[in-house]
This record gives structure tokens, C-alpha cells and sequence, in this order.
């Protein structure tokens, strides 16, 4: 799969939906500049929830968080417009 970019954003970020049929900790997730990482198992398409966000492991040396499989979605908050959120996945294999 193509990396998803985000920036531009002030504040919340939009969730970014994950492959939860990914194999393995595929989900590499990088975010530079003051946000704030969050990620969640809920369901982001389900109006009906309030999703429960929570913060990951903190980002190894490199500065890239392995997200787990099995989670739904990721989110940066406290974003300025420079923050730069870039989440890549393998997918399917």
C-alpha cells in the first residue's frame, strides 16, 4: 500500500483507517513536529461509538512507531499546520 501523508492539519487529525488483515507489525507510523499520536480498536466509520483513543508505545530510536496488528485506525493531535503524520503499511501478503 501507498503512504498515507497527512499534514496541513491544525489540531485533530482525520483517523487514518489501517489494513487489520495486515500480517505482523507492518504499520510503520512517523510524525514529526508537536502532535501527539494516538491510536484505537475501534471502529472510526461507526457513528454510534465513542471511540476510545489511546496513546501507542513510544517510537523507537528512528523515530517510527510499529503499530500492532489489530488496531483500526491512527490519529495525531496538537498538529500545526508544518506537522507532517505519514503512516505506511504493507497490507496483505
Amino acid at each position: 500500500m501507498r503512504p498515507i501523508r497527512v499534514t496541513g492539519i491544525t489540531g485533530n487529525s482525520p483517523p487514518v483507517p489501517l489494513d487489520v488483515y495486515a500480517t505482523g507489525a507492518t504499520t510503520q507510523v512517523s510524525l514529526s513536529g508537536a502532535g501527539v499520536l494516538q491510536q484505537t480498536i475501534d471502529n472510526v466509520f461507526d457513528l454510534s461509538l465513542t471511540i476510545n483513543w489511546v496513546a501507542p508505545t513510544a517510537a523507537a530510536a528512528n523515530g517510527l512507531y510499529s503499530i500492532p496488528a489489530g488496531i483500526r485506525a491512527v490519529r495525531a493531535t496538537g498538529m500545526a499546520p508544518a506537522d507532517v503524520l505519514v503512516v505506511s503499511q504493507q497490507g496483505l501478503q
